[in-house]
């Protein structure tokens, strides 16, 4: 758990040091912020192309080079293949990761749901196999959950998108109301922060951030149905 703790702790300081570099300028931050929500039905394919070119580079090709400088040839043509086929063998290492993250995150959730609902004392809670049937249905649920994470992963990604791009963009219109280009430290994480910086400082950043949501969803989900329907 400790080791867990540490790795987010060390992607939130990379984050934030990242946000840092954007926020100096805040044009930089709504360009930026605007450009996540332009592509957000498109981050999953962004993704799975971004990890096939650092899997691609830092381990398949040192194999394949290896490989041919020790003139070991069948490995070099089978590394030669895999680096050919790199972006489609990603692409179902992905759906698989998401689909055991979902079960995991399924399984943890419905157990503890479980946790609060009082078993009656002449239903069995153990089976044959001793696996403890309400873990059965914590299983069954985590399954579920699964298969729903790699059916709906494109759009839970691109509301992911949408929202973290309509969050930089909104807290460089914050920083530009406020005039203060630190300002944005006091809406990162939480935007109650903004209350002791300026008058109706929240309010802006809030109304922003609802009006860029509401605009990335119509603009990546609603626009072609509306067209499609005319």
């Amino acid at each position: 758990m400790e080791a867990i703790q540490h790795y987010f702790s060390e992607i939130y300081v990379y984050l934030v040091a990242i946000i840092n570099v954007i926020m100096q300028k805040w044009y930089l931050a709504v360009l930026t912020g605007l450009s996540i929500i332009a592509v957000a039905k498109y981050l999953e394919n962004i993704l799975i192309a971004a990890l096939t070119v650092v899997v691609g580079i830092f381990v398949v090709l040192p194999v394949t080079l290896q490989a041919f400088q020790s003139k070991n040839l069948v490995l070099g043509v089978v590394s030669v293949i895999i680096l050919a086929l790199l972006y489609f063998i990603m692409k179902y290492i992905y759906k698989i990761g998401l689909f055991v993250v979902g079960l995991g995150a399924g399984y943890i959730f419905a157990n503890a749901l479980l946790g609060f609902i009082e078993i009656p004392s002449n239903v069995p809670t153990q089976i044959e196999t001793g696996f403890g049937t309400l873990n059965w249905i914590s299983l069954a649920m985590g399954v579920l959950i699964g298969l729903i994470t790699i059916k709906f992963t494109r759009q839970l990604i691109a509301l992911i998108g949408i929202f973290a791009g309509s969050y930089l963009a909104s807290m460089g219109i914050m920083n530009v109301y406020t005039g203060d280009p630190q300002a944005w430290k006091k809406a990162f994480p939480n935007p109650y922060g903004l209350v002791d910086v300026k008058r109706n400082a929240l309010t802006v950043f809030l109304g922003s951030l609802v009006i860029l949501i509401a605009f990335g969803i119509y603009f990546n989900f609603m626009r072609k149905k509306k067209k499609r329907g005319e």
